[in-house]
């Protein structure tokens, strides 16, 4: 494990809460201990950076100048096109949207496709825990899901 993940896990673990993890408090009680940690700095530095050129090159579309250049009009013909995309799953790779291939296109495609369907797994995941514990949830509504879902196996391992 490296030593930047070691001091987040240990922030982490530090200001775990039931109400929830103060991120500005851990961000306060982490920036110290990564400062000291040569490494673990550099590391920070480099995904920070990442982060933000991947974040600003793939931004949606901004707003061009007016100096009637159409080959921009052209990104805004379709829309929601942005300049940049990300055309692997990491996002290491960022190509204009002008220069992508037809292959490269329909990557994004799937890429974006993939993207959905994790993220309607996970929602009927959660649509599932709620239709499960709904009826317990509405007898203890001011019970936070883990006392809920306690009950709920308690009944069901009851019955």
């Amino acid at each position: 494990m490296s030593a930047l993940n070691d001091i987040i896990g240990r922030v982490i673990d530090e200001c775990d809460a039931p109400d929830g993890i103060d991120t500005h408090r851990a961000v306060d009680m982490a920036f110290p201990l990564v400062a000291e940690a040569d490494e673990a700095r550099d590391q920070l530095i480099r995904e920070g950076l990442w982060k933000r050129i991947k974040d600003q090159a793939t931004r949606a579309l901004r707003k061009m100048q007016s100096d009637g250049n159409s080959r921009d009009e052209q990104l805004d013909l379709f829309g929601m096109l942005k300049h940049r995309y990300a055309i692997d799953v990491d996002g290491r790779k960022i190509k204009n949207t002008r220069d992508l291939s037809r292959l490269e296109f329909r990557r994004l495609i799937a890429i974006r496709e993939q993207q959905i369907e994790q993220d309607t797994a996970h929602l009927k995941v959660l649509r599932n825990v709620d239709a499960a514990v709904s009826i317990v949830w509405d007898l203890l509504p001011d019970q936070p899901l883990g006392r809920v879902m306690d009950v709920y196996l308690a009944k069901r391992e009851a019955a």
